[in-house]
């Protein structure tokens, strides 16, 4: 013959309503603060921030161009909550990353978004003296024959002249800067005979570099 066990009952019950509270108050993950593309500086860590609420408090791990991206594995990576901070960046961390955040109830996903280093090379030409005639279309090259620096993102070109304290080149329907960075004259004159400087600024590096000087010597009207 069974009996009647009140304290199991009440025990049983006592855990149902756990569970159902517990249950009740589970919310799914949801992404509250982004991560955004950005340019990686190599003299400072790279922070991806991602952060998102929901109950139980979720977990993170992050994807690299699709693939897990295992910090464990990378000594220059670590989770700051939810943000991935990357020190000492190189190229080979250029790419596209996505964060997540996951729960009992779900998974929430970040936007996709793109990161990649900047920098900033060296002009490798040198000083050059360029001989025209009066009347003659001209081209001068920023960085001569090996153009400008390898830039990432790509760079701020202006040109001035080489006096002392040099002065921007004041462009006009005559003397104009192309798409390049080149210093283009659609035809030349006596006075334009001085020296160059293409200038070079990358500013999220903030770096800024003249190139080596070019001497413009303008001969008088060529005759045939």
């Amino acid at each position: 013959m069974n009996t009647f066990n009140p304290t199991c009952l009440l025990l049983c019950l006592a855990n149902l309503t756990f569970a159902w509270y517990m249950g009740y108050n589970d919310v799914p993950p949801s992404i509250v603060e982004q991560p955004e593309s950005i340019y990686g500086d190599q003299r400072i860590p790279l922070t991806l921030t991602c952060r998102a609420t929901g109950t139980p408090e979720p977990t993170y791990y992050w994807e690299k161009d699709g693939a897990l991206f295992d910090v464990d594995s990378n000594d220059r990576a670590s989770l700051d909550g939810g943000n991935l901070v990357i020190e000492s960046l190189t190229t080979a961390d250029d790419g596209q990353y996505q964060c997540f955040a996951k729960n009992r109830l779900g998974t929430a996903m970040s936007q996709k978004i793109l990161t990649s280093l900047a920098f900033m090379d060296q002009f490798e030409n040198e000083c050059e003296t360029v001989q025209t005639y009066q009347g003659r279309h001209l081209k001068l090259l920023c960085g001569g024959t090996p153009g400008v620096p390898n830039s990432n993102p790509a760079l701020l070109i202006y040109w001035t002249d080489a006096a002392p304290k040099p002065r921007p080149i004041t462009y006009n329907a005559r003397v104009n800067q192309d798409p390049q960075g080149n210093l283009v004259f659609s035809y030349v004159i006596a006075s334009d005979a001085q020296g160059y400087f293409c200038q070079a600024i990358n500013k999220v590096v903030g770096s800024s570099q003249r190139s080596p000087k070019v001497t413009l010597m303008v001969s008088g009207r060529q005759t045939s």
